[in-house]
């Protein structure tokens, strides 16, 4: 009840709820009584609700979504979104006085569709529905291939998205073969290959795998095993009565040393061997016999065995 002064023709009846019809009686007031009354009706407005709903930062498992402030006292906002794939519809909630709310544990490109209701104390608003559709997952970045050996390498990449659950890592030979593979948790990114085939080119692939079981394209490269083969190019200097310099040129792969064999062109003497690492192309042959020529051996070893010889002559002073 609301009473106003005589000279005042109108008044604003306010907390009113939204969407409902009320009836009013307007009395003249006298000294020693009332009028009849004149009778009224009028129904308040629905509220608008939630208003321009947007979507933003769209991933394989994410997206935000944002709406402008409703009308009136609200208490929350609800945001419910579901697809079409016979999932549970998922729903959560913010204070009346958020904005916006990120939906994750999406899966990947899927349609949802996004409603967001205003919840008042004594009801709730008309929906704002919307739509988005979540990206394809990202596939792991970076194929990189170190230590080479002719029967191994290893395989390394940066990880795709953060939530990835296993990796898929399949090689084979270019030229043809039989495709191995092996499956990786989500946090490994480096893998070494072995009992691969020497002087062979090979293609690999890494696949990511997500919780929803849906896998990004491959990753692919290649990488070639060496073949074992012998040093090359022996050249000998600076050759005294007792000793010389022998250099030679790398064999092609991981060579693990070199061995080196000498022995008097005459058989004066039994052969003697030193071992220098696969680093090095080059020793001092010492202890020699004067003017005496030598017979000179390089051998390159590699894990699997020897690769190949490399012979020459010299002749001490």
């Amino acid at each position: 009840q609301v009473t106003v002064g005589a000279s005042i023709k109108d008044t604003l009846l306010d907390r009113l709820t939204p969407n409902t019809e009320y009836r009013i009686a307007l009395y003249a007031l006298y000294a020693d009584q009332g009028s009849e009354p004149i009778p009224l009706q009028d129904t308040t407005l629905p509220l608008r609700g939630v208003r321009n709903l947007n979507f933003a930062d769209v991933t394989h498992s994410s997206f935000r979504v944002s709406w402008e402030l409703a009308e009136g006292s609200v208490l929350k906002y609800r945001v419910r979104y579901s697809h079409d794939n016979g999932a549970e519809p998922g729903e959560v909630e913010v204070e009346g006085s958020v904005t916006s709310s990120e939906l994750t544990g999406l899966n990947s490109q899927t349609r949802y569709r996004v409603t967001v209701t205003a919840v008042y104390a004594d009801g709730e608003s008309p929906p704002l529905a919307g739509s988005e559709t979540t990206l394809k997952v990202p596939p792991p970045r970076l194929l990189r291939f170190s230590e080479v050996t002719e029967t191994t390498f290893r395989v390394t990449w940066v990880h795709g998205g953060k939530d990835v659950q296993l990796y898929r890592l399949a090689w084979r030979p270019v030229a043809g073969g039989a495709t191995e593979e092996v499956i990786l948790n989500g946090d490994e990114n480096s893998k070494v290959l072995q009992n691969l085939q020497r002087g062979t080119l090979y293609e690999v692939s890494v696949t990511a795998i997500y919780p929803d079981e849906s896998e990004s394209s491959p990753l692919t490269g290649r990488e070639q095993t060496p073949p074992r083969g012998a040093p090359r190019g022996l050249v000998t200097s600076d050759e005294t009565s007792s000793s010389f310099l022998v250099r030679w040129e790398h064999a092609v792969g991981a060579v693990l040393q070199y061995r080196i064999v000498y022995e008097p062109v005459g058989g004066t003497r039994s052969p003697e061997a030193v071992l220098v690492g696969g680093r090095r192309n080059n020793v001092i042959l010492q202890n020699l016999l004067p003017d005496t020529p030598y017979r000179v051996t390089v051998t390159s070893l590699y894990q699997a065995g020897e690769g190949g010889n490399l012979d020459g002559t010299a002749r001490t002073r």
